[in-house]
């Protein structure tokens, strides 16, 4: 069992994260302290498998399956419809959440490690700041309120942010073009 607040301070194939496990609402309030991001700015989810994830969002329509088979792991965040499992607590004002399964080793082996771990995540950062790009910058930063997850790749992040794609019922609409050009 985790520690309750616990932070965690992860790479993947875009930028370092942070991150808490979807049932610590300590942990993911500490993370809005953190970043002195606005609660009304929505996290994202984050496993090392989408299957870890389906339990707290609707069925996904043909279009967004195809995306999850093709792209995932990689640098694609869908957004979709939330399932009533989804903790009240988390990103309230919205019936939506982005989800991603990043394609670094390193986080994957951590959250199978730690059954199949879903975390609310978003960039490792102050909110409005540049992402930050190594540990070092990291443990400046947040210092011992972060755990920092072992550096495992060499620099496989390319510090550009996932594409963003926003899943509706009969479309998909591409909020933001990352290193995965969809059309």
């Amino acid at each position: 069992m985790q520690k309750s607040g616990l932070v965690y301070a992860f790479e993947t194939d875009t930028v370092w994260g942070l991150g808490a496990d979807i049932n610590d609402s300590l942990g993911i309030k500490k993370i809005y302290e953190l970043k002195k991001r606005e609660q009304a700015k929505p996290l994202i989810l984050m496993s090392s498998s989408f299957e870890n994830i389906e339990k707290y969002l609707e069925p996904l329509n043909d279009e967004a399956k195809n995306l999850v088979e093709k792209y995932m792991p990689g640098a694609l965040t869908i957004i979709v419809k939330k399932s009533d499992k989804f903790p009240k607590y988390l990103n309230p004002e919205f019936d939506t959440v982005g989800v991603r399964i990043p394609n670094h080793s390193g986080f994957m082996e951590f959250c199978k490690k730690n059954s199949d771990m879903v975390l609310a995540t978003t960039s490792a950062n102050i909110s409005g700041e540049k992402p930050l790009e190594n540990s070092k910058e990291i443990k400046e930063k947040f210092g011992k309120n972060v755990e920092i997850l072992k550096d495992t790749e060499l620099k496989l992040n390319k510090n550009t942010p996932s594409t963003i794609v926003l899943v509706e019922e009969n479309s998909l609409k591409v909020l933001r073009q990352g290193d995965i050009q969809i059309n």
